[in-house]
């Protein structure tokens, strides 16, 4: 046995020998101490996050039987070696052990914290922004602590905050200049290479100025010159002003064809408080803007082609007409066009060319009167300062008293009308009226404005209304202190007439606790307008391009004022609304969800989406996984870089999904979302309106949803919010409402139906019909309905060929319960647009009205289709494309956006294909109008913009 037993020791020797080699231990056998020793020889403190050394100490040292491990600390547990020198340690408390054989001895031992971390809290602040006419600024960092000496500093432009590392530009001073606008990654840099990142929004406060155009003025200048009392605009069309900068430079050079700046005729700096005006010589010239933030636009200024003296008078009839009041005639001057100031103005006879007055001296606006004249022709002639000469002939009115026609005299346009939706008509009389210069014409009947009266406008004798509903009809009353005449008009429909007023603020969050808000105001009306910040009741900042760049965290108010300064009724208006900028260390939050099944005809599917709103440092990352039924064990990628307003589409109904979202700093959070059956909605306020009090109708106020409200019977959007409100109700508004609420892109849809009555003030509102829809099938119309109560009564189906006026066309009797599903066939239905509504007559005789669907019954219709392209138009052309089922007269009408006729080409097009070019080559850039006319009958109107 012994001799057997010797190989079977050299065997496991050699064996432990390989092992030891195997774990990188000296080749050379070692013996354990007698008692395993381990202490402390050394520890050096961690002056980074993890660079802390302990160096151990005792017997075990040297053995090269022994092995050394970490079996409790902050860092590098379980990890063996033979060195007793331990690097890269993490500061706090550690448990070393040292291991022979079965012996073991342990040491504890403390790494202290050197380190101090960069504080986060340090500033980026940003100066010479718009100075010296020059692009970029100055961005600098100051309060900056802690990191390990030296520290570095980089400014690179790059929109991602967690950009790699390798791209920085770092170097010692705290302190970059650029002459690029732009996103830029601000990031500080220590020795240990820990580093901290801020994100600056570097922009212009002010927006770029173009040269609008110019009304031409001779005063003050030399006969072969002319004064520009110009206006400006920015890169969205938007008014702008002196005032909304500290200076502007101007060049103006002669125009060397197709807008080449040639010879430098000046160069000149407007201030703040200056005049819009300069002089040029009498010809086109090409008009160079700098705003002090080095932004340049250059616009040409085409001189009009006729710059003659032009003058304007107004006939006015005085007296009633009685034997102790007879008629007479004033002659009153309202403006002239391209005259030198002073002018000689001289009155004639024009049937015996007798001269009656002489009047020296007369400026251009309104400058006399010619009173007490006897009825009969006059003529005028007016003599400028340069020796320019023209005439006018002036007759008494005659004919029907009467409203001219929309851009034929009587004028709808914006100007000082604020309200969304709205607009301004200014209404020119004619006819054999007497007075109208202390004439009043007052609104008695009209959806709106009910006792808004105007006299008559002196420069141009118009009269001017403010904040009247396009598509409606008004009834006047002219009283001229002689005699009261009823009068009517239309508002027309033209979108380019209506106002657009809406805010609707965002904020950009930015990595290191600031963002940049936008204000996003929709203006489309005369005059300019400004955006304020305000933060409590403090205006922080304020500026007309509507960007608030690296804005600290807080709820801060955005204000969007439009000016029309020279308006009498009201110089400015103000919308408002609330941001949140989230502070850097905020999670994402989820502020509102609302998940839903798609419904086909009512009926609920098996996909449906959720909605969701999200707030904190976008864009996010949103991650989903199904956690009931059948769930799902991991998270699926659902949107990267997404906006914190977001749908999701095609999940599976009456699931539950949890949801992970990361924002962009790499904060996360998760929450819940329940795809379920949305039934029916209601509104949140559900009242009766009181007359001579402002009222508000909401609906509720969810993410992602899209609403509509309307008046039955009128085919105007009143409101496109959650929220229906009127300044001070009265009862004219009375009447019947709808608010349709879409969801999921259309996958899912809610019709409100609200009866204001103002006789119930605080009241209850009535909700009798949902869910109607009509659609067309073999050329007849179904109609179906659902009521979603009891009840017991008659409704009557309603048709109308214009929205007005109705016919009933058929009754359905009913005796419910409780909901109950009605249809109703209309088997001849007229050619054309068809609307259709409900008329519900309940068992009181109390009745009420549905909203109007409008339906198109293409049986029997011939209709040419239209285009315009290109547009924009960038060159001297653009080509009308015709489809034309039948051979049809056909008119393209051109006109100015104040309805000049430009114009006009009338030709019979047969059947098939065609094309009509149209030549702009001498029109100036800007928006125009295209009236397209079938057979007499206005089809289209296609706005054209030429740049």
């Amino acid at each position: 046995m012994l001799l057997k037993t010797e190989p079977m020791k050299t065997s496991l020797i050699s064996l432990s020998f390989t092992i030891l080699c195997m774990l990188g231990f000296e080749t050379s056998l070692a013996q354990c101490p007698g008692t395993l020793t381990l202490t402390v020889s050394s520890v050096s403190a961690a002056d980074c996050p993890d660079n802390g050394i302990v160096t151990l100490g005792g017997n075990a040292v040297g053995n090269a039987a022994v092995v050394f491990s970490i079996i409790s600390g902050p860092s590098r547990v379980g990890v063996q070696q033979s060195s007793a020198v331990f690097n890269s340690l993490a500061a706090g408390t550690y448990i070393f052990r040292a291991t022979c054989n079965a012996q073991t001895a342990d040491v504890t031992v403390t790494v202290n914290n050197n380190y101090v971390p960069l504080d986060p809290g340090f500033n980026v602040v940003v100066n010479n922004i718009c100075t010296n006419y020059s692009t970029g600024g100055t961005i600098t960092i100051t309060g900056i602590s802690g990191g390990k000496a030296p520290l570095q500093y980089s400014f690179i432009q790059n929109g991602s905050a967690n950009y790699n590392d390798a791209l920085s530009n770092y170097g010692a001073s705290t302190s970059f200049t650029t002459s690029s606008w732009g996103v830029y990654q601000v990031r500080v840099k220590d020795a240990c290479g820990v580093f901290l990142t801020k994100t600056i929004n570097l922009q212009p406060t002010y927006p770029a100025a173009h040269f609008g155009g110019a009304s031409v003025d001779f005063n003050n200048v030399a006969c072969d010159s002319a004064g520009l009392y110009f206006w400006m605009n920015d890169d969205n069309y938007q008014g702008v002003s002196l005032s909304d900068y500290p200076r502007l430079r101007f060049r103006v050079y002669e125009k060397a064809g197709n807008c080449i700046p040639g010879a430098l005729i000046k160069s000149f700096e407007l201030t703040a408080s200056g005049n819009e005006y300069f002089v040029i010589p009498r010809r086109d010239v090409v008009v160079e803007v700098t705003t002090p933030c080095g932004e340049v636009r250059t616009e040409c200024y085409d001189y009009p082609d006729v710059d003659t003296l032009q003058t304007y008078w107004k006939p006015l009839l005085k007296g009633c007409g009685g034997g102790s009041d007879p008629f007479t005639i004033s002659i009153k001057h309202q403006y002239n066009y391209y005259a030198k100031e002073p002018l000689t103005v001289r009155l004639f006879n024009n049937n015996t060319n007798n001269l009656l007055q002489t009047i020296n001296n007369a400026g251009n606006w309104g400058c006399c009167s010619f009173d007490n004249l006897p009825l009969d022709d006059y003529r005028i002639e007016v003599t400028d300062a340069c020796g320019n000469t023209t005439q006018a002939i002036v007759t008494p009115p005659t004919g029907t008293v009467g409203f001219l026609p929309t851009d034929l005299g009587t004028y709808v346009d914006k100007e000082c009308t604020y309200q969304d939706g709205k607009t301004t008509v200014k209404l020119a009389i004619t006819g054999l009226i007497s007075n109208l210069d202390i004439s009043t014409l007052t609104i008695g009947s009209g959806p709106d404005n009910i006792g808004q009266s105007a006299t008559m406008n002196s420069t141009n004798g118009l009269f001017y209304f403010f904040s009247l509903t396009p598509g409606a009809t008004y009834g006047f009353t002219l009283n001229n202190g002689c005699i009261s005449v009823p009068l009517s008009f239309t508002v027309p429909t033209d979108n380019w007439r209506i106002v657009e007023f809406e805010i609707n603020p965002s904020v950009t969050q930015q990595c290191g606790g600031s963002g940049t808000i936008a204000a996003n105001i929709n203006y489309s009306g005369w005059g300019s307008y400004r955006s304020e910040l305000w933060l409590g009741g403090t205006k922080i900042a304020e500026n007309n391009s509507g960007i608030f760049t690296n804005i600290p965290p807080g709820l801060y108010t955005v204000k969007g004022i439009a000016v029309q300064s020279w308006c009498s009724n009201s110089t400015s208006s103000e919308l408002s609304d609330t941001v949140r900028v989230y502070n850097d260390a905020t999670p994402p939050q989820l502020l509102r969800q609302f998940g839903f099944i798609c419904e086909t005809a009512g009926i609920p599917g098996a996909t449906g989406s959720a909605t969701i709103e999200v707030g904190g440092f976008g864009p996010f990352k949103y991650d989903l996984k199904r956690i009931s039924p059948n769930p799902q064990s991991a998270y699926t990628t659902v949107a990267v870089n997404a906006a914190g307003n977001y749908t999701f589409n095609s999940l599976d109904a009456y699931a539950v999904y949890s949801l992970l979202i990361t924002d962009n700093c790499g904060k996360s959070t998760v929450s819940e979302l329940v795809v379920g059956n949305i039934g029916n909605l209601s509104f949140v306020n559900p009242y009766e309106p009181c007359v001579n009090s402002p009222y508000l109708l909401s609906a509720m106020d969810i993410p992602g949803a899209s609403y509509s409200w309307q008046k039955i019977g009128s085919p105007v959007i009143l409101s496109t919010t959650k929220d229906l409100y009127f300044v001070n109700y009265s009862s004219g508004y009375d009447g019947d409402y709808t608010c349709t609420i879409t969801l999921g892109g259309g996958c899912l849809q809610r019709v409100l139906n609200a009866k204001l009555n103002s006789n119930f003030c605080g009241a209850l509102l009535p909700v009798k019909i949902s869910s109607l829809y009509a659609r067309t099938s073999d050329c007849n119309v179904h109609v179906s309905w659902k009521t979603m109560e009891a009840g017991k009564g008659i409704f009557e189906i309603q048709r109308s060929n214009d929205g007005q006026n109705y016919s009933t066309i058929g009754t359905i009797g009913f005796d419910n319960n409780g909901p109950a599903l009605f249809n109703f066939v209309d088997e001849n239905p007229p050619a054309g647009n068809n609307f259709y509504r409900l008329k519900l007559i309940d068992r009181l005789g109390k009745f009420g009205f549905s909203k109007q669907l409008s339906v198109k019954n293409s049986c029997g219709m011939l209709n040419p289709d239209f285009s315009i392209y290109p547009n924009p138009v960038t060159t001297n052309y653009t080509t009308v494309y015709i489809n034309s089922d039948k051979a049809q007269n056909i008119e393209i009408h051109l006109l100015n956006v104040n309805g000049q006729s430009l114009k006009r080409l009338k030709t019979l097009f047969p059947i098939g294909k065609h094309s009509q070019q149209l030549d702009l080559s001498n029109l100036p850039q800007g928006l125009y109008v295209v009236n397209v006319t079938v057979e007499g009958e206005l089809k289209k109107q296609i706005k054209v913009l030429r740049r």
